[in-house]
């Protein structure tokens, strides 16, 4: 667990459950069917009796009772954290004072009879509109870095974050995907490129994956993301389908799992200034 508090978002991963379910309400599924997808996704603890299983629970049933969603299994978790007393357990073990455990107790009293009778459930999302792929298979993109990283398009902007560029990176995008049939998803690798300056496509092809081992990453692509680093298109290679399954990401940290995490170009957006090391060259993956 990270940093914590008596309410129940001063706690990191409180707030990380709260902003995972503000991307899942998004499916077009039942109540039930995302909370199966966030079990299987959430790496932290979900047990009662385990360090922030309870705060899991209050905070899955807080807000899908806000927003409607409804899932009977996530509100008698979360009931049985506040009536067994697990809840208050598992602040007390974090060294909560007695005057916090108060507070706490409050505030349990005032969710448990949202959780017993949860407002009226709300319509689904159609499904009819599938979010935009953003990119697709084989487009080199090249953008600018500082300190060999690109800029973080979480952040404001480049002035208030100054972001100065002082060298140049390029990405593959390797192939592109939708998890749950839904959030696209992009596997892309950094490349060898000259970081002195803009790349080229030639200059692409003739590159190699940054990482040799990882073989680059699960992305989320956004758009507003590749207008703030900002990546631009340099072109679009051939690639070979059956070369490419070769040199795809673990699976370790899967399409499913980035696209739950909102997982972006950052990992991959960065600039190589060593010697060509021995990652799948590009070259190799065109027919």
């Amino acid at each position: 667990m990270g940093s914590w508090g008596i309410g129940l978002y001063q706690d990191d991963s409180a707030a990380d459950v709260r902003d995972m379910i503000s991307l899942l309400a998004k499916l077009p599924v039942s109540g039930d069917r995302l909370l199966e997808i966030m079990l299987d996704n959430y790496r932290d603890n979900v047990g009662l009796n385990e360090d922030g299983g309870p705060t899991f629970w209050l905070v899955v049933a807080d807000q899908f009772e806000r927003r409607g969603i409804a899932c009977r299994r996530a509100f008698d978790q979360a009931l049985k954290a506040i009536d067994t007393g697990a809840d208050l357990r598992d602040l007390e073990a974090r060294d909560a004072d007695e005057k916090d455990l108060k507070k706490r107790a409050k505030l349990l009293e005032a969710l448990a009879p949202r959780f017993r009778r949860p407002r009226p459930a709300r319509p689904r999302p159609s499904g009819k509109r599938l979010p935009p792929m953003v990119v697709a298979a084989g487009e080199v993109y090249r953008f600018p870095t500082m300190q060999d990283q690109g800029f973080n398009p979480y952040l404001p902007s480049w002035e208030k974050s100054g972001f100065k560029p002082d060298g140049w990176g390029a990405m593959l995008i390797m192939a592109c995907g939708r998890a749950f049939d839904w959030f696209p998803w992009f596997a892309g690798s950094g490349l060898t490129v000259d970081a002195t300056r803009p790349p080229s496509l030639n200059d692409a092809i003739q590159s190699r994956f940054i990482a040799a081992e990882q073989r680059g990453s699960y992305m989320v692509p956004r758009k507003s993301h590749l207008e703030k680093m900002p990546m631009e298109l340099v072109g679009r290679l051939d690639l070979d389908p059956r070369k490419v399954a070769n040199a795809m990401p673990r699976r370790d940290f899967p399409p499913e799992r980035a696209a739950v995490v909102g997982w972006t170009f950052v990992p991959e957006a960065r600039s190589w200034r060593g010697p060509p090391g021995d990652g799948p060259l590009v070259s190799d993956l065109m027919k």
